[in-house]
């Protein structure tokens, strides 16, 4: 019986068939992967610019919440007691993202009595305090005092705010001055709110004004957390991202990330802010720039894996059915 044998030529040129198969799999491969992560990328930016608009929009609905508060609270006398009685509940039931809210009236080193019978009045003690709760001298002071003199919701905890200076806390006296002079609502930066929080949020300052000038301000206080969950909550949510304030140059503060799922994570324990992947988005609130970080990392990656498995191996089996025939 005939067999058949091959000559050396014809070991070579299978050989090269082989290698020239394998080759254009791999380049076809890599170039339809390269080609669809850049698509999935461009498909996901226009996803990312969509949600951080309406991130946007709703952030501005708060601040407008708070500017209309400031314009159409009718400021008390000073001496008064529980000046956000007719309105700070009514606040907080519209917005559940608003911790507290807090009256601060400007108050001029002659008036000061006046704010602790007010004190007295709401049945707190009639003393003046700093961030740290050291208690304060009227006696000595030399300036303007921006003072709590109410705050809703009415808790044990909340209430051990009132008589706060704020003017000695420089984030919160910055952004009282700031609404107060370009007569708008401001945000401080982010800031370690106090009891019963405990958590990192943004304090909005609305200034308030009478046929008399400018008076003082009302604050609302928003948990990071807080603030983010109610607007994720029910919501599609195209990736994992982070949230940063990005207002001071070249200083990133974290604020809270947030998966597909709608967790919130205020650790941070995700990839470098600087990272090539990333899809960056900025956005406005209050006075501050906020940088959302989108993370499409695994799923460019998922993408572009199954276009090169699926190129990749029909060009081998074509290879196959080459060397076969």
């Amino acid at each position: 019986m005939d067999s058949f044998r091959s000559h050396p030529w014809q070991r070579l040129t299978l050989a090269a068939v082989i290698a020239v198969g394998i080759a254009l799999s791999a380049i076809l491969a890599v170039h339809f992967s390269n080609t669809q992560i850049e698509e999935r990328r461009h498909q996901l930016m226009v996803e990312a610019t969509t949600f951080t608009g309406d991130l946007e929009q709703y952030l501005q609905s708060r601040e407008m919440i708070a500017k209309t508060v400031g314009a159409i609270f009718e400021v008390p006398d000073l001496s008064m007691p529980r000046p956000l009685a007719s309105i700070g509940k009514k606040v907080l039931a519209l917005t559940p993202e608003i911790g507290l809210v807090a009256w601060i009236p400007q108050v001029d080193r002659s008036r000061i009595q006046e704010v602790l019978n007010a004190l007295s009045a709401a049945g707190r003690p009639p003393r003046l305090f700093g961030p740290n709760f050291e208690t304060l001298d009227a006696a000595d002071t030399r300036r303007a005092l921006y003072p709590v003199v109410d705050i809703e919701p009415k808790s044990n905890d909340n209430q051990a705010g009132l008589g706060m200076d704020v003017g000695l806390s420089t984030l919160r006296k910055a952004a009282f001055e700031r609404a107060r002079d370009e007569q708008r609502v401001i945000a401080t930066a982010p800031v370690g709110l106090l009891q019963p929080f405990n958590t990192t949020g943004y304090i909005l300052f609305s200034p308030v004004f009478n046929e008399r000038g400018f008076v003082g301000c009302i604050t609302f206080v928003f948990r990071v957390d807080q603030l983010l969950n109610g607007f994720v909550h029910a919501r599609r949510i195209p990736m994992n991202f982070r949230v940063y304030d990005a207002t001071d140059p070249g200083q990133l503060k974290y604020l809270a990330g947030v998966t597909r799922l709608g967790e919130i994570e205020t650790v941070n324990s995700s990839v470098r802010s600087d990272g090539a992947e990333a899809i960056r988005q900025t956005l406005d609130f209050a006075g501050r720039k906020v940088l959302v970080l989108f993370d499409p990392g695994p799923y460019l990656v998922q993408v572009g894996l199954q276009q090169a498995l699926m190129v990749g191996s029909l060009g081998l089996i074509l290879t196959g059915m080459l060397l076969w025939s």
